[in-house]
């Protein structure tokens, strides 16, 4: 079956353009890479996760307590609402 495919690519290579094999090598490399990987190839799930993984090591490199951020949070919220009912 390869063999097919080469003689095919050697006979017609003179009438083939070069764009559209470029092409069709990207497009299966893109469907490689989700194949093999399973990630998306979406740039706003990547800037997220991009994002996120910066937040992380900020916090790690200044020992940021993570339970402690989230519980000033909460008091934050909570002083929110209250000046916001008074």
């Amino acid at each position: 079956m390869v063999y097919f495919w080469i003689e095919i690519l050697v006979y017609f290579w003179g009438e083939i353009n070069i764009t559209w094999i470029v092409s069709a090598l990207i497009i299966g490399l893109t469907y490689l890479y989700l194949a093999v990987f399973g990630k998306s190839l979406n740039p706003e799930k990547y800037f997220v996760e991009l994002k996120e993984q910066i937040k992380k090591n900020v916090y790690r490199e200044f020992t940021v307590d993570l339970s402690e951020l989230n519980e000033l949070k909460e008091l934050e919220n909570e002083l929110n609402k209250k000046l916001n009912k008074a």
